[in-house]
């Protein structure tokens, strides 16, 4: 049995609140807080309901529109490395052998506006998807168009040839077109120089498409074999409109920009795209027309957390989202809130807190009610449970949680009183029960340990053979050391002299244990606190080591005898070896192979013995019964112990078997002659 600790039952009581004052400190600090709560609310609610919400809601938008712009790259760089992969198509016919490739890669991404491939010599091959009417006219497409294919190739002599070919969705050839004036040379454009000088992807900054009048960005990749660069346009219009369901407030403005001013976003496309001369550009942030977007775009002080400033005459809350998902631009989000519609929800939050503040005027009505029947509670729990104990019911736990002091310090007395009674039970059935003398001491000493709130406990046994005090049992112990030697001149005074080895002096208490003949059995050492070595302690453990002392003398005496009934069976079992030379040792190596196959059988986890056991009294029995399997040799006479042959007579007669084979031999030889 082992040493628990699990601490003092019970320690020093704490300060706490005394109960004749715990009521009226109720009563004052509840209408305290009901002032404070009022102060705080009508001074910090509105600001801080109004720059929390603001804030976390553009954290949010900036993450909306982080993860939406990366689920509309990743997709498409992803098939742009997959078609990296394939060698480059050196003839016209072979180049349209994997137009269903690029098909399929449009098809799977919703916003690729085109997929093309660059080769180094010059030659071009674009596929755009056809699915706006205006684009359809544009292109002069017949009916049932879904694809664009335009290619450049460049003949013997450097003959350049552009053609147009319509196709329908199963990639049916509608119509074929030569355009001699389509001259588009690839190797011209900034995505495919930036492509071919590096072995990754290559991003440009967002623009408008010239074709389809889409804002997107353009990426390229150079093939693994370095024949031809495969490109695709990304629209990033759908970015735009979803940035109008993501508005914190109706009147919130949105807009994503790069870090030259350009819009990149926002929910009214016409704003953003600005003809200049016969191209297309993106509109700068004070284009836009939106004071408020451009005075946040302007005042560099802006960050993540929601700033108040002021614009013709009304107050905005402005924040700057960086994003990073968008193909590795440096891109962030402009919110811009307007402060009166953001005050709607902060005076909705007002308003319920005030009806908080009325419901808990309420409560404080009745608090003096409730706060009685919460003391009183763990009272007649207390009562209750004291109950139990006088009915010799020792099993339930005693105390209970309270912060009233004196209610507290009841608990931990009743408490400790409970766990002193089971300890108590416990060291009498300890003593009453355990046969093996250390399990005894074990379990005396973990108990005692435990009742008396020990630091640690130690027993030491008197070896009178070799003037020592060995070590039987410990409890948190491990400062001690294994063995004492006791001074014969220091018997009458060894209390002080085992402290003083020990080192522990005032701090233990130390009572010897005697048998009834006042012999040294051994010392008992308890480590205490100063608190706990009063007189009334002192005597309840001399009086305890004395039925100790007791115990540990009559086990003593049960093993010696033990000791003596096993020395008399292997005597016996001796004596019986030593009848005959032929059977000596016999009587003692069986019981070491009966144990052998005992512990086989035991072990045995399948099998017929799978649930075999046996109890140490039953291994006891067995042991008995294999040294004693010949006892009945003892009264055998060594002629029959050391005979040889059957038991029938006490001689061999080998003499009648010779005769009987004379006798053969002679009518043998009778009959041959």
């Amino acid at each position: 049995m082992g040493c628990v600790s699990n601490g003092r039952v019970a320690g020093k009581a704490g300060r706490g609140i005394s109960l004749q004052w715990l009521v009226a400190l109720a009563v004052v600090l509840g209408m305290l807080l009901l002032g404070a709560a009022l102060a705080w609310q009508g001074y910090h609610g509105i600001r801080q309901t109004l720059v929390a919400a603001a804030g976390d809601a553009a954290q949010q938008v900036g993450k909306t529109i982080d993860e939406r712009a990366r689920r509309l790259i990743d997709p498409a760089q992803s098939s742009i490395r997959l078609l990296a992969h394939n060698p480059a198509a050196h003839t016209q016919a072979q180049r349209f052998e994997r137009l269903p490739q690029l098909v399929e890669t449009l098809d799977a991404n919703r916003m690729l506006s085109a997929a093309y491939i660059g080769y180094t010599n010059g030659d071009f091959l674009l596929v755009r998807r056809l699915r706006d009417p205006h684009l359809l006219q544009r292109f002069a497409a017949p009916a049932g168009t879904a694809f664009l294919v335009q290619s450049v190739s460049r003949g013997e002599g450097g003959v350049v040839q552009g053609e147009w070919r319509y196709y329908d969705r199963a990639l049916n050839l509608l119509q074929a077109q030569a355009k001699p004036e389509y001259r588009y040379d690839p190797r011209t454009r900034p995505w495919f120089a930036e492509a071919s000088a590096q072995p990754g992807t290559a991003l440009t900054p967002p623009y408008v498409f010239f074709t389809t009048r889409e804002i997107g960005l353009t990426m390229a990749q150079r093939s693994v074999d370095g024949g031809a660069v495969i490109g695709m346009d990304v629209s990033v219009n759908d970015l735009a409109s979803e940035t109008q369901g993501l508005r914190i407030t109706p009147g919130t403005e949105i807009a994503v920009v790069d870090d030259q001013g350009s819009v990149v976003a926002y929910p009214n496309l016409q704003r953003v795209i600005v003809h200049e001369g016969q191209g297309l550009r993106l509109s700068r942030v004070g284009e836009l027309g939106v004071a408020s977007l451009q005075h946040l775009y302007a005042d560099q002080q802006q960050g993540t957390r929601a700033q108040p400033y002021q614009v013709q005459g009304q107050t905005w809350y402005g924040m700057r989202i960086p994003l990073t998902n968008l193909a590795g631009q440096d891109l962030q989000v402009l919110i811009a809130v307007p402060a009166h519609e953001l005050l709607a929800g902060a005076r909705k939050v007002l308003f319920e807190q005030l009806l908080w503040t009325a419901a808990l005027m309420a409560m404080l009505l009745v608090l003096g009610g409730v706060l009685g029947r919460r003391i009183g509670r763990p009272l007649k729990v207390l009562a209750e449970q004291v109950q139990g104990l006088a009915g010799f019911d020792f099993s339930r736990e005693v105390g209970v949680k309270s912060r009233v002091t004196e209610v507290r310090e009841l608990s931990h007395v009743l408490s400790r009183m409970s766990g002193t009674i089971r300890s108590f039970q416990a060291i009498t059935l300890a003593l009453s029960r355990e046969r093996d003398l250390e399990h005894m001491l074990d379990g005396v000493l973990t108990h005692l340990v435990q009742a008396a709130g020990a630091d640690a406990g130690v027993v030491y046994l008197f070896d009178a053979e070799h003037a020592l005090l060995r070590l039987a049992a410990s409890c948190r112990g491990e400062q001690y050391p294994a063995e004492l030697a006791v001074d014969e001149a220091a018997r009458p005074t060894l209390p002080a002299a085992v402290n003083q080895a020990l080192g522990l002096h005032e701090r233990s208490l130390a009572v010897v244990l005697k048998d009834r003949s006042q012999a040294l059995l051994g010392i008992l050492v308890l480590q205490l606190d100063d608190d706990q070595l009063g007189q009334p302690f002192r005597q309840f453990v001399e009086e305890l080591s004395g039925v100790v002392a007791v115990a540990i003398e009559t086990r003593q005496l049960v093993e010696a005898q033990q000791r003596l009934m096993d020395a008399m069976i292997k005597l016996l079992a001796d004596a019986i070896d030593a009848k005959s030379p032929y059977t000596g040792g016999h009587c003692e190596r069986v019981p070491q192979l009966a144990q052998m196959l005992l512990d086989q059988v035991v072990a045995a986890d399948t099998g017929p013995y799978a649930s075999f056991n046996m109890t140490e009294a039953e291994r006891y029995e067995f042991r008995v019964a294999a040294w004693l399997h010949d006892c009945g040799k003892v009264t055998s006479p060594e002629y029959v112990v050391d005979k040889a042959t059957k038991l029938e007579t006490l001689h061999n007669r080998i003499h009648e078997v010779r005769m009987r084979f004379e006798v053969l031999w002679r009518d043998a030889e009778l009959a041959y002659w």
